[in-house]
């Protein structure tokens, strides 16, 4: 199914910043750190469409990785900046019950083994047990680590950028 770039309304748009904050919490528990996880707006022509997308941005190791998100159109970006900003200000004050409700419910979540599998196929160094557990059929089938690992808590992101 291709995403067309179309005016959003606001309930459209908390979920885009939703799904984004998904990303990055992902992206965190996978051992990148806050300041190298960015979001934003920017062109992207290889996504059809092409055009201005809502993405998560990783710029670690020397490399650079962009998950789209979104299509935006042009009028949308500046609100979509703001929405992200208001987002990141109210996060630390969210009960963990509303954040894990975001997480749980975005399509980042549902393909997370994708997703770290996709990171690590660019060359990012992704510690082999997060890999493993994140990619494992068990995971993949239920959303549950199979192994040891379940019982560490995963990392909570201290900031939003």
């Amino acid at each position: 199914m291709t995403r067309r770039a179309k005016r959003l309304s606001s309930i459209e748009m908390g979920h885009v910043v939703h799904e984004a904050y998904a990303v990055h919490y992902l992206m965190f528990n996978l051992g990148f750190e806050p300041s190298e996880v960015y979001c934003g707006a920017q062109l992207v022509q290889s996504w059809t469409p092409p055009g201005i997308h809502a993405v998560v941005t990783l710029k670690a190791q020397g490399k650079e990785y962009v998950y789209v998100v979104w299509p935006l159109i042009r009028e949308d970006v500046p609100r979509f900046e703001r929405y992200w900003r208001e987002f990141s200000l109210q996060q630390p004050e969210m009960s963990e019950t509303q954040k894990d409700l975001i997480i749980a419910g975005s399509q980042a979540m549902k393909a997370f083994g994708a997703l770290a599998r996709s990171i690590a196929d660019k060359g990012f160094v992704v510690p082999a047990e997060l890999l493993e557990k994140f990619t494992s059929f068990d995971w993949v089938t239920s959303g549950e680590p199979a192994d040891d690992l379940a019982e560490k808590p995963p990392r909570d992101p201290k900031d939003v950028n």
